[in-house]
Order: structure tokens, then sequence, then C-alpha cells
């Protein structure tokens, strides 16, 4: 194998030995490049994937490139891509990346002018890593990508929707004239769906397609069987050595969308796009994240459907890793519903941190120093414990780190990200030597930090002056406020100025602990909860009156109207309904007001928290539709479908409770109990009579079983049964 053009032109290239590799052929390199040749001039960077020997990488540098970056997963393989470069001198001009291509993707962060890919035909993932390379980095608006695949068709590991699929299958004879060739298309469960025979003739390299059609949805092996007669005229027959596969389905997927870097914790939206067969009534789809379901927000116009979900990425185990996901697509044909997973792609995903500041942390976002509340002078050492928790998302998923510090002058925390986070925190802090002071309590609830350095001055008050109060926060109907925190200011008449002198966190009851200086110093307090501001207290001097002393602070909360009401929508008819025999919710409207927008069918299960889960949404813009939630496979317990008509606005039309159960989660032990109560009974009943008692137990049993009070199976039932019929014969003998 040489290089065909260019500067190094007629020099010879090494293979690897062996079958590791199998390199382009002279006649497939050259109609590569002269395709490139007229179609950019841009060859300024250049990536060879699934480089083997280099020859696609080396013959873009020979005829011009300015950069190749090789990629390759066998160390001998890039021993070789070394040794030809330096054979060439084209070494300057490259580098060689020795390790799978997936990964290179995650690291590689420059744009490419060209993408070479010449990857083994036997592999499966490149459906997904050309997925993968498509919403990267490396993928310009100009960019072009070359891929070489195998002659037969459709390409292994592929999915189509299309009403009738032609295969094609190429095969070169050795000293055998061809006479036929037989396509075999097989379900997944391996039976027989389709076999179709063509003549064929001739002894040079052939081909044959074939056009079939009457899919179902499955996954489908097939081949093609060549034969012929050889010189001593006995019929010979050929195949590939492995079946190929691909998957058919109702709809084909346009785009999906996401970022191929991500922080933890980020709130991350997750699209895909689809068109479907004109058939298909309704489409649902879940996301698949790292093993979690999360379902999303599907809106159909015609065959073309969106769906997206917005997720909070969940927390690494490692300063990088790359996490999987997939897409889980239900459609609808109005018979039944049919559900097809996606090629699994992987992006990745890097740690966010809150540490003491170092050489490896230097973003500084938070100081901490204390001081003395009386006469504001600073305290070193002070003492310092801290539980932090940071996110960037909607705060689902957070990240922890827990700092102490037994004496410290002022202590500095980093961010490693220049993001804005979210931050929860619980400090106490003390002097670190002696007993003058008393503990005190600071806390952030749903604070934000970021590179503008928050200098935060924890004050401490001299034991001797200071005096704990009862701090309570309760709403208007005298119900106890839990989890707020009350902000305490000191009012300091030289500088004209309040100070922060410490923050608390009532309990579940409602409740917390302050430490004041009485009668002669003059405070404020501002009562908030996650961030928002609901009280700010006028300035006044804390006096002890009663013990306990108690400072009480009133909050008039705004609940809000109590349900939202069913809106009377004309020029709509509409059924909502639910199936618990198939397991589906269905709405079936037709609007006929010409101001239809959109409609909505959301399937929530309910749960003892009252934070709902959303199980299904899906959306339609049409204005006569069925829209359809399969959960035949969800979990036992309540629900709620309720359907939206939005014209103008969003109006609930109607909604439905309803439950997923069966009769032995409902009874649970109890039924149990009663099962063998049943079968007691029937036993002692018929005491006087042994063989009609043997009878009733296998009748009690089977009666148990039917209506599900004790799930006995059908191998004990049976050998109950037999060990009965031998006992009746021996009694009646």
């Amino acid at each position: 194998m040489r290089v065909i053009a260019g500067k190094a032109k007629g020099h010879r290239l090494k293979v690897p030995k062996g079958t590791i590799t199998r390199p382009a052929t002279d006649l497939v390199r050259g109609a590569i490049f002269s395709i490139l040749e007229t179609t950019t001039s841009d060859w300024t960077q250049v990536l060879d994937l699934f480089a083997g020997s280099g020859a696609l990488g080396i013959e873009a540098l020979s005829r011009g490139a300015g950069w190749v970056d090789f990629v390759e997963r066998v160390p001998r393989c890039c021993d070789v891509i070394r040794q030809n470069l330096e054979e060439t001198k084209l070494a300057a001009q490259a580098h060689i990346y020795c390790c799978p291509a997936a990964k290179a993707l995650s690291f590689l962060d420059k744009e490419y002018n060209i993408i070479l890919m010449d990857p083994p035909y036997s592999n499966s993932s490149i459906g997904s890593l050309i997925t993968q390379l498509a919403t990267s980095k490396l993928v310009g608006m100009s960019s072009i990508i070359v891929v070489t695949h195998s002659p037969h068709f459709p390409l292994d590991s592929t999915s189509t929707n299309n009403l009738s699929v032609v295969f094609n299958g190429s095969y070169n004879p050795v000293s055998t004239n061809l006479t036929n060739a037989t396509l075999s298309i097989w379900y997944s469960n391996n039976t027989l769906f389709n076999q179709t025979i063509k003549d064929v003739t001739g002894s040079t390299l052939n081909s044959t397609s074939y056009n079939i059609s009457g899919f179902i949805i499955d996954d489908y092996l097939w081949n093609i069987e060549a034969c012929g007669l050889n010189s001593t005229l006995e019929i010979v027959c050929d195949s590939s050595d492995n079946n190929f596969s691909f998957q058919w389905n109702s709809f084909e997927i346009i785009n999906q969308g996401f970022n191929t870097s991500v922080l933890e914790t980020d709130n991350q939206i997750f699209t895909l796009d689809v068109t479907t067969l004109p058939t298909i009534q309704t489409v649902a789809a879940t996301l698949v994240y790292n093993g979690t379901i999360f379902p999303a927000t599907t809106i159909c116009s015609g065959v073309s459907c969106n769906s997206s979900v917005s997720i909070d990425i969940p927390l690494v185990t490692a300063e990088s890793q790359n996490k999987t996901f997939f897409w889980g697509v239900t459609v609808f044909d109005g018979t039944g519903s049919f559900t097809t997973n996606t090629t699994p792609i992987s992006h990745n995903v890097s740690q966010i941190h809150l540490e003491k500041c170092d050489a490896t942390f230097k973003t500084k976002a938070l100081n901490f120093s204390a001081w003395d509340e009386p006469n504001r002078t600073q305290i070193n050492p002070y003492r310092f414990g801290g539980d932090f928790n940071i996110w960037l998302g909607s705060g689902s998923i957070k990240r922890n780190n827990s700092i102490e510090e037994l004496s410290i002058a002022e202590l500095n925390l980093c961010i490693k990200q220049n993001r804005t986070y979210s931050i929860d925190a619980t400090i106490e802090y003390d002097e670190a030597i002696g007993s003058t002071y008393t503990l005190r309590n600071y806390f952030f609830q749903n604070n934000t930090i970021s590179n503008a350095l928050q200098h935060i001055q924890l004050f401490l008050l001299p034991s001797a002056q200071s005096t704990s109060f009862i701090i309570k926060v309760q709403d208007d109907r005298i119900l106890p406020l839990a989890n707020h925190l009350v902000q305490i200011e000191r009012f300091y008449p030289g500088t004209g100025s309040f100070e922060i002198v410490q923050i608390v966190r009532t309990d579940d009851n409602g409740k917390s602990v302050g430490f004041f200086q009485t009668e002669t110093v003059d405070y404020r307090f501002i009562i908030s909860v996650n961030n928002t501001i609901l009280l700010i207290t006028d300035q006044q001097k804390v006096v002890g009156e009663t013990t306990p002393f108690t400072l009480t602070f009133t909050i008039g909360v705004d609940l809000g109207a109590p349900w939202q009401p069913y809106e009377n929508i004309t020029d709509l008819a509409f059924t909502l309904a639910f199936n618990k025999t198939s397991g589906l919710a269905m709405f079936q409207y037709e609007d006929s007001s010409g101001e239809f927008t959109s409609s909505n069918l959301i399937i929530q299960r309910l749960n003892a928290s009252f934070e709902n889960i959303v199980v299904c949404s899906i959306i339609s813009s049409e204005a006569a539709a069925t829209l359809v939630c399969d959960l035949s496979n969800n979990q036992t317990g309540s629900y709620v479908s309720r359907a939206f008509i939005t014209r103008t606005v969003e109006d609930l039309v109607a909604q439905l409770p309803f439950s997923i159960e069966n009769f032995t989660l409902i009874v649970g032990l109890y039924g149990v109990f009663l099962g063998f109560l049943i079968i007691l009974i029937s036993a002692f009943a018929f005491k006087f009579n042994e063989i009609a008692g043997i009878v009733m137990i296998n009748m009690s049993i089977i009666f148990t079983n039917l209506i599900g009070l004790i799930s006995f199976g059908k191998v004990f039932i049976t050998a109950v049964i037999a060990v009965s019929i031998i006992i009746i014969i021996i009694l009646e003998r």
C-alpha cells in the first residue's frame, strides 16, 4: 500500500500484521480524496478516527493538510502510524492519540475541517458515535465527515421506518460461476419473516438488491447466501459469517439535542426530534439517564414530534466521568402501543467544588473571619466548622462538603469552575482557646456564590454579656414555621449601620435560640425562607420580661386558591378515560372553535407528601386528536389524569382520579392469613371424612390462589394434587 498523491507520493506504508485492521484500498482512498478536493479547500485541521495504519490521515497530509490528529486504540497500530509518519517525513504535522474513539471525543476540544472514519464493519457503535460526534464541538458549520461502511445494506445495527426496505449484498466469487442469491430475514425470536431467491450469473464481483415490505416493529436479523457452480460443477454456497441486524420502527430519529460536556448538579435540557408514520396517533417519550427514568413532554405537529425534558445532572464519583443515556419512545397507532429504545449515548460530567483554597482551587468565593460583637475587633484564632451544599440546577441534587478548622485566623473557600452556584450551609463557630465567648451559628439558605469574593464576618458575644432568648416564628394561624432563617442585625451608632451578628434557623416547632446584649443595644430582625424575605422588623431593644425569654414573630401567608376549577369550554367535545385492563389513559377531543392552540394530557402519581410525580405528559397541536399514555408498566398506586386545552390561555377541562392495583397488594399479610384460615376451615369441616377433607383442602388451595390471597404457583398446586390423589388411593384400599 502506497501514498497515492502529493509530496509523499509513492512512499510505501506499513500495515499492522494479522487481521486486526482492514486498510482502505488505493481505489477507495483515491475516490475519497478526489471528492474532498472538489468539495473543500480548507484542510487546516483533519481528524483520522479508527486510523489503523494511518493511511487516510497520511494521504491528507501528503495532499496539503496542515495538521492531522490520529486516533487508534490498538498500541501496535499506533506504532505503525508513528513509523509511517517518520518514513514519509510528516511526523511534525501530526499527533497520535492511542485510545478508543469514544474517549478521544470526550477530551478533544478543537474544530476540524475534515473528519475521516474508517471503522471496522463489525463495530455496532458507529451510529451512536456519529451522533455524539455531530453534536460535539469538533464539528463546525462547514466540517466534512467521511465514513466508510460495508457494501451490505441496511448497515449493521441501524434502524429505519421506511415502509419498504431495500437490501443489497455484494459478493466476489472465487473460481465459481454464480447461479442464485437468497435473502433471509428473521424476527427477533429467530422465526423466518421473509426468504427471497434471485437468479444471478457471472464469476466476477456481483451484487443483488431486494425490495421488501410488510415489516412490523421488531429487531430483525438478515443475511444473503450466494450459490454457484465450481470448476468441478459442484454446488457451493457461502454467506457472511455473522448475521446483520436492523430495527424497524414506526418513527425515525431526526436529531438528539444535548451538551457533550456538563457539570454535576447543573440543569440540562435533552431533546429528541422524530418523524412518525401517518398512522401513529400519539407519541410519548422518556429519558433514561444513568438508569433513572425521566418522563418527557412531547409536542407533535403532523408527523413531526419533539420531546424534551430537563434534569439535574447526578453526582459523579471522580473528577470527570462519562454518563450514559437513551430515549424510550412509545407510539400508539389506535390499536396498540409499542416502545423502542434509542441507541445509548454518553457525555462527560465534571465534578463541582467548594474547597479550602490551595494550588488546585484558586478562585476565591467566600472569606470567613471572627469578630468581637461589642467592640468590633478581630478574634484570632477562632474555631470553624461548616457543612456546605452547593448546586447549579434546581437543587434536587447537591454536592456536599464539610470543612473544619480548630484554629485559624481567616478561612478562604474557593470554587473551581467560574459559575454562579446556589448554596446551603450550617456553620458553627467559637473562639479557638478559652471560654470567653458564647458559641454561635450562621446559615446560608439558597444563597449564591461566584468568583465575586464575599467577606463574611462571624460575630461572637462575650458570655458575660450574653442572654439567651427563644426565637419563635409562626404564621397568622399561630402554626409554627419550620426551616425559616432569622437574620439578627445589630445597630452600631458610630457608623450608623447594621451588621449581621447571628443567623439562626427554626426547627420543626418553629423555634431556635439567639444570644443578645439586652436593654442597651438596638437590633432588627429579617425573617426569610429560601432567600425570600418575609418580614423586616423595626429597630428595637431586646428586653427579657418573663422566663423563658421569648421573641415571637408572626408572619401572614397568602395561601392562594385552594383548587383549580374546571372551565366550561364551548365548541369542545371530549372524553377522558382510563382502561384498567389495557393500562391506557386516553384524552380524545375535537375543538371546533377555530381558536385552538394546543392540548395537554398529564398523568401524575400521588404520594403521601403531596409531591406528585409526573409519569406522562403529552402535548398536541392538532385541533382533533387522541392523546394516549401507556401506564401498563407503572407501579401500584393512586393517579390523577388531567386534560388541558389552550386557546388564549390554558384551561383545565377535566380530571380523572384512578388507581393501579391488584388484589394481593391490597390485602397484603391479612390476605395470607385469611387464605390459610380458609384452608384450615376446609380441612376441619370434613374431619369425619378424610377423603372429603383432602378434596376440600385442594379446592381451597386452588380458590385462594385464583382470587389472589396467596400465590402458591403451578408447581406447588400440581404437587399437592398429585400427593392428594396418592393418599386417596391408599385410603380407598
